[in-house]
């Protein structure tokens, strides 16, 4: 479900909830905008099982206090009286705040909703801290790679140029103590790499995904 389409289901809820029969008449005269938030019976000690954030600061990291996850009433109220914000010297950085903000506030919801087995999985650090990413897409022999090593202005491992279809598999191109190729069944289980979502596609497509490591300043950079 979009955003739109949550709120809506949240409120069809709040309707039931109220005792209020769900048809398309009703629908159009109720204010769905002064609802209450639904009762969501047992999400606290869920999230207080799994998570162990609800009603518990959590404790200093690097120096750094944490700031109090707020419950799950807070979430579905639109017209919340004071807004919680994080200290400006609680983060050190823009990605460091969109960090903090999502393990705060949406992490606990797509847990609770098991939202990473019908969407996308749940984000880790190193999707946070890695650099963008440039990709190309293109049929056989468009000059993918011809592309790329003009860019880097050399050769990197596992480059091959030729007449006949040569790059037969996902190739990411990146920064590396030194020249090596690492397959992909390998790169997609490593903590550091913001590649461990691709799992989900299986073995079939890790055989086919693999990395090109190099020490570049383009890559670096």
């Amino acid at each position: 479900l979009g955003f739109g389409e949550f709120a809506a289901a949240m409120q069809l809820v709040s309707l039931a909830q109220a005792g209020n029969e769900i048809t398309q008449d009703s629908l159009k005269r109720e204010d769905l905008s002064s609802l209450d938030p639904p009762e969501m019976k047992g999400l606290d000690e869920l999230l207080a099982r799994s998570m162990a954030i609800v009603n518990v600061v959590r404790p200093q990291e690097n120096g750094t206090p944490q700031v109090q996850a707020p419950s799950t009433n807070s979430w579905f109220s639109s017209k919340s009286a004071k807004k919680i914000q994080t200290p400006l010297t609680a983060v050190t950085s823009v990605i460091d705040g969109l960090k903090r903000l999502y393990i705060e506030k949406l992490k606990p919801l797509e847990v609770a909703y098991r939202f990473n087995d019908f969407a996308s999985p749940l984000l880790t650090n190193s999707d946070f801290d890695a650099k963008p990413m440039v990709m190309l897409l293109g049929q056989y022999s468009t000059g993918k790679t011809t592309f790329i090593k003009h860019l880097l202005k050399s050769n990197f491992p596992g480059a091959h140029i030729g007449p006949e279809p040569t790059t037969d598999r996902f190739v990411v191109v990146m920064s590396g103590s030194d020249e090596r190729t690492v397959p992909g069944n390998t790169i997609a289980v490593q903590a550091d790499m913001p590649f461990n979502g691709l799992t989900t596609f299986g073995g079939a497509f890790l055989s086919k995904f693999e990395c090109s490591q190099m020490p570049h300043p383009v890559s670096i950079n």
